[in-house]
């Protein structure tokens, strides 16, 4: 998945992803990011910091939270989608990426634009 402007999408496609066997998703915002995470398992998200509405901050720990709190539920073992969204890696995007604090921003790792 992508939660982009443009210059996230031309960095997908310029580190080869298509050609590793990725299915690149679209997302125009973070919400309708959201939108998707909540619907579908994605193995990676490349997230721009900047987002109208939502930061990529914030749908980083929205998700965690949301993965978080649903294997906490008191109920049966995890599903095999609860345990593939759980492994679901987020990178961040931006051109101030290397400043980021990674663990507290929710992100696994970053990438510094242009790609």
């Amino acid at each position: 998945l992508k939660s982009h402007f443009d210059q996230i999408g031309k960095s997908a496609d310029s580190l080869g992803l298509p050609r590793l066997g990725f299915v690149l998703t679209h997302a125009v915002s973070a919400e309708d990011a959201w939108a998707l995470c909540s619907t579908t398992v994605f193995e990676i998200v490349l997230v721009d910091l900047r987002l109208p509405g939502l930061s990529g901050v914030e749908l980083a720990r929205a998700y965690a939270e949301h993965i978080g709190s649903r294997a906490s539920a008191p109920s049966s073992a995890p599903s095999e989608r609860q345990a593939r969204m759980s492994q679901t890696v987020f990178i961040a995007c931006s051109s101030n990426a290397s400043q980021l604090d990674l663990p507290a921003s929710g992100m696994h790792d970053a990438l510094c634009k242009p790609v």
